[in-house]
């Protein structure tokens, strides 16, 4: 099985499992379809929408989430390089509203992370929303993730405690490399989440150095026209 409620209140249906086919051929680019996102607004005004959420199949970089070492979105290093990438020029996405609750422990599962990440919980004068084009997958996207026989058990199982089962059956995990999220750490004024090529979701200083892969949510209007979602024969858009 490729696709999964993830039963949280906006009933989101999500790819999962280690291999699902969801590439889709994005800025003539690979990327990978993390679900179709529901309740998204375009602006804090707006309509929620149904909306795939897209990430890139490759990182852009080893980047440090803010050089100044504040983990606040707003005035981020990461933030800014997003902005001025290609991706923020696509016609096929748009703004949207994504979450910055605050993560103030890592005893959370993958359903725990997403309701703090709605959350008002914020370090500081740090802002719990933003209105952008490009940013981060989220800690919940990671756990929600993952499939096969263990997706029960796994669902069940705190992000920091993560076991080989639950990795070996989630798309998002890379063994190898350090990748940023969105979230920041709600205890003090410099921790930003990752996820650890460990496998297990943590808080390190922002200055640090991860990897990095754009997230973009598409335009309700986009439409997949061929393709199959493999690798080879990625999903292909137009509006």
């Amino acid at each position: 099985t490729n696709l999964a409620n993830d039963n949280t209140s906006d009933k989101n249906i999500r790819y999962i499992g280690a291999s699902p086919n969801n590439y889709v051929r994005f800025n003539n680019e690979l990327w990978r379809i993390i679900g179709v996102m529901n309740n998204i607004k375009t602006s804090t005004s707006s309509t929620g929408e149904s909306r795939l959420k897209i990430i890139k199949n490759d990182s852009i970089s080893n980047i440090q989430w803010d050089s100044g070492n504040i983990n606040d979105w707003a005035t981020a290093t990461i933030k800014e390089v997003l902005r001025h990438s290609n991706e923020a020029n696509s016609n096929l996405a748009s703004d949207a509203v994504w979450n910055l609750g605050g993560i103030d422990n890592y005893g959370k599962t993958a359903s725990g992370f997403y309701t703090a990440e709605r959350g008002t919980a914020h370090y500081g004068d740090n802002a719990t929303t933003w209105t952008g084009r490009v940013g981060l997958m989220s800690p919940s996207d990671y756990g929600f993730a993952v499939g096969g026989s263990v997706r029960a058990t796994c669902l069940n199982t705190i992000l920091y405690s993560y076991t080989t089962n639950c990795m070996s059956y989630n798309w998002l995990y890379d063994n190898q490399n350090n990748q940023w999220t969105i979230i920041p750490y709600l205890v003090n004024s410099y921790g930003a989440t990752l996820l650890l090529s460990s496998g297990t979701v943590t808080n390190i200083p922002a200055i640090d150095y991860c990897l990095a892969k754009p997230v973009v949510y598409l335009k309700s209007s986009v439409k997949i026209i061929s393709g199959n979602g493999t690798s080879t024969s990625p999903y292909v858009l137009t509006i």
